[in-house]
C-alpha cells in the first residue's frame, strides 16, 4: 500500500543466484511507520552482469514472516517492470511485532510461481 507520504524508505538489490541466503539490511522500521514506510527492491538475475528481472506481466507478492511466527502476504507496486523495480509498502499488521522479520519474494507469473 503506497501513497503520496512516503517518509521513511529503505532500498536494497537482490540477485537471483542468492535468493534462497539471507540478507541482514538492517532496514529499522516501527508500527508508527505504517502506510507512510517503504522497501525498494530491485531484482537482478545475478551479481556480476547485475542484469535486471523484466517483470513484464507478472506480479510480485512480499510474504513476511514475523518473529512471532505469524505472516503477512503484501502485493507489491511494481515500479519499473523492465528494470526489476517493486515496492513493499509496509502495512500495521507488517509492523505488528517487534524484532526481525523475514520477508520473502515470490513472483508469479499466470497464476505460477517464477522465484
Amino acid at each position: 500500500m503506497l501513497n503520496d507520504r512516503i517518509i521513511k524508505s529503505y532500498s536494497v538489490s537482490l540477485h537471483l543466484e542468492e535468493m534462497n541466503k539471507v540478507h541482514k539490511t538492517k532496514a529499522v522500521f516501527n508500527q508508527c511507520d505504517k502506510r507512510t514506510s517503504v522497501i525498494i527492491v530491485q531484482l537482478l538475475n545475478n551479481k556480476t552482469s547485475k542484469t535486471p528481472i523484466d517483470l513484464t506481466g507478472s506480479k510480485v507478492v512480499a510474504k513476511i514472516l514475523k518473529n512471532d511466527n505469524t505472516t503477512s502476504d503484501i502485493l507489491c507496486s511494481i515500479l519499473d517492470k523492465e528494470n526489476g523495480f517493486v515496492a513493499i509498502g509496509l502495512t500495521e499488521q507488517a509492523l505488528l511485532t517487534i524484532g526481525d522479520n523475514l520477508i520473502e519474494l515470490e513472483i508469479q507469473c499466470s497464476n505460477q510461481i517464477l522465484y
